[in-house]
């Protein structure tokens, strides 16, 4: 019985084989065309191995995927590609099994080598901020965001578009660092000059608001007639202006009682003027102040004249820059009024100023004369018998052309004049020039060592020896001196220093218009005039109906320097001048430090600068 079961089952499994082979043989087929067919992306992109865990299959279902690497530093377990630096051979087998039914497939692939790229991080000025080394196909390393004050960072740029950092990396790249410049509010502010005793705090605003009108200031005697942008008081202020800018405006003002004003009033360099109907000056009284103040200042009589049968004119110098009102008491009882004169300060630019504060000559530098400085005023009827206390000599010629005394060969020698000369007075002096005024006696003589003279020399000469701080200027606008010249000399050690000419017309003059010059041994300059500043003269042609020497018939240097330092020459004319300006008298003569600014030549002959 158990042989007969046995026998059975034997039967049985054999009637199960030969049932069951046709369809795994269909499957099988299956399978296999489906692993020879199969295939990858052998590239190995993003350095890993893709190959699925199942596929379905049709007419077959699922089948399940898996593989080993023959090398798993080049190709671990989870598919991931690990380059080298140089390419690796190594095979994946593939297994495909579908229920139990199982098939291989091997495949040879080459990893190839590590590709690596360079992403270089610029600033916008091409300065590198940073580097990296990239494998081809990984993401680049976002550096932190850079900080520039006044400037919001806007990324990493790559050309004009901004850089996407999800983005594989295929080749080198320079990526350049962008900034947008912040909006800062500005703010503005608006001063307030009242040119009174009322004081008005400065306004700031945000920038396009409008500043806000203040109360009206207060100057007694006066009405207030509104703000203006310019000291001139041209241009009107307007309140509903928006605000772009610091501002200052300044305050105007006319007389309660709006007095009669003169016919003719204005200003010059640190200087003020008017002109009136008057056929007699001298019993004319003139009075001036600064605007803002309230007491006035009597005009010294001199300043007072008549520049015609029916004009007088009156001339206010020696002042700072700002707003003056003048006031006028004519010589008929008439009270005019002339208000808010704004006159400048003198440009001091140049070496006569350079690392100088004194001032130069009679005067401080903000235009005042110095606190104990004499001034002596020069008119055609007065020249020869004008005296000046501490000062030996009488008469302008005599007090001038000082360098007579020292000459050994002058018929004028005399020790006692010279210790009593401006060689040895220590106060500075201002000459003011009234009008025309004419060679006054005592220069030097024609063709001759009298008076200090020399032969060859035109003569006429104030030869002005070792004075100080000294000031000859021109007093309104026909100030001249006529046929005849200045020379500043230095001939001892700490004198010959600060002379100022301004404000003149030379005309006529028969051998130099100004000369400066000191003392050279050999190649050093021992004793050099110094500190010079010639300012708004004009130079006309010299003249001599019968010169000493040929090249001197008409006139010889209109301004020469020769042996020192530190000199100015600005807002000059030079016009039709024989010898304009000689600079040293050889070519060893020694003078430093010469500015030239603003002057004006013009149809002249010779020695012009180039």
């Amino acid at each position: 019985m158990r042989k007969i079961i046995l026998t059975f089952i034997t039967i049985f499994a054999m009637v199960t084989m030969i049932a069951c082979t046709p369809k795994n043989d269909e499957q099988l087929t299956l399978l296999n065309n489906f692993a020879d067919t199969y295939t990858f992306d052998t590239s190995l992109k993003n350095d890993q191995l893709d190959i699925p865990e199942m596929v379905d299959i049709a007419g077959l279902g699922t089948v399940f995927l898996s593989f080993t690497s023959s090398d798993s530093l080049v190709i671990d377990e989870d598919g991931k590609v690990f380059r080298k630096e140089v390419a690796q051979d190594v095979t994946v087998e593939v297994t495909f099994k579908y229920q139990s039914l199982v098939t291989k497939r091997t495949y040879a692939l080459t990893v190839e080598k590590i590709v690596t790229y360079t992403i270089t991080f610029i600033s916008e000025s091409d300065t590198v901020i940073e580097s990296q080394r990239i494998h081809q196909g990984a993401l680049v390393n976002k550096p932190d965001d850079l900080v520039k004050t006044g400037y919001t960072f806007l990324g990493w740029f790559l050309d004009d578009l901004a850089f996407d950092f999800n983005t594989p990396v295929t080749k080198d790249m320079t990526l350049t660092a962008r900034w947008q410049k912040d909006e800062v509010e500005a703010y503005y502010t608006l001063s307030f000059e009242t040119n009174s005793l009322t004081i008005i705090e400065s306004q700031t605003v945000r920038k396009n608001e409008n500043f806000t009108k203040p109360d009206d200031p207060i100057k007694e005697g006066y009405i207030f007639d509104g703000w203006y942008l310019d000291p001139t008081l041209d241009t009107p202020f307007d309140f509903n202006m928006p605000a772009t800018m610091d501002l200052t405006i300044y305050a105007k003002y006319i007389y309660e009682d709006v007095p009669l004003a003169p016919a003719e009033s204005g200003a010059y360099f640190e200087a003020i003027y008017a002109i009136w109907d008057d056929k007699d000056a001298f019993n004319a009284n003139v009075y001036y102040k600064a605007s803002s103040n309230t007491e006035w200042l009597r005009v010294d009589q001199a300043l007072i004249r008549q520049i015609s049968e029916s004009n007088a004119r009156v001339d206010v110098v020696g002042i700072q820059a700002g707003y003056y009102d003048i006031k006028i008491e004519t010589s008929t009882h008439q009270t005019l009024v002339v208000q808010e004169l704004y006159t400048a300060r003198n440009d001091r630019s140049g070496y006569a100023h350079f690392n100088y504060n004194e001032g130069i000559g009679g005067y401080n530098d903000d235009g005042t004369l110095k606190e104990n400085a004499i001034v002596v005023y020069v008119t055609e009827a007065n020249k020869n018998d004008i005296e000046i206390p501490g000062i030996g000599q009488k008469g302008l010629g005599w007090i001038l052309n000082n360098n007579q005394y020292f000459s050994s060969q002058s018929n004028t020698h005399s020790t006692a004049n010279q210790l009593s000369s401006l060689a040895f007075f220590n106060q500075p002096i201002v000459f003011r020039i009234i009008g025309k005024v004419t060679a006054p006696e005592g220069l030097t003589v024609y063709n001759s060592t009298n008076q200090g003279g020399s032969v060859g020399d035109n003569g006429q000469m104030a030869r002005i020896r070792n004075a100080n701080h000294m000031t000859i200027e021109g007093i309104g606008e026909d100030a001249e001196i006529y046929g005849w010249g200045i020379h500043f000399m230095a001939m001892s050690e700490g004198r010959g220093i600060g002379f100022e000419v301004k404000n003149l017309t030379f005309r006529h003059y028969p051998e130099d218009a100004l000369g400066l010059e000191g003392v050279q041994s050999n190649n050093v300059l021992t004793i050099p005039v110094q500190r010079g500043w010639i300012h708004h003269v004009t130079f006309y042609e010299g003249y001599h109906p019968n010169p000493a020497e040929s090249d001197k018939a008409n006139g010889d240097g209109s301004l020469d320097i020769k042996r020192g330092q530190y000199f100015t020459v600005a807002y000059n004319q030079f016009l039709g001048a024989h010898k304009t300006n000689l600079v040293g008298s050889s070519n060893s003569s020694l003078q430093y430090h010469i500015t030239y600014h603003h002057n004006h030549w013009q149809n002249n002959a010779s020695r012009i600068p180039l």
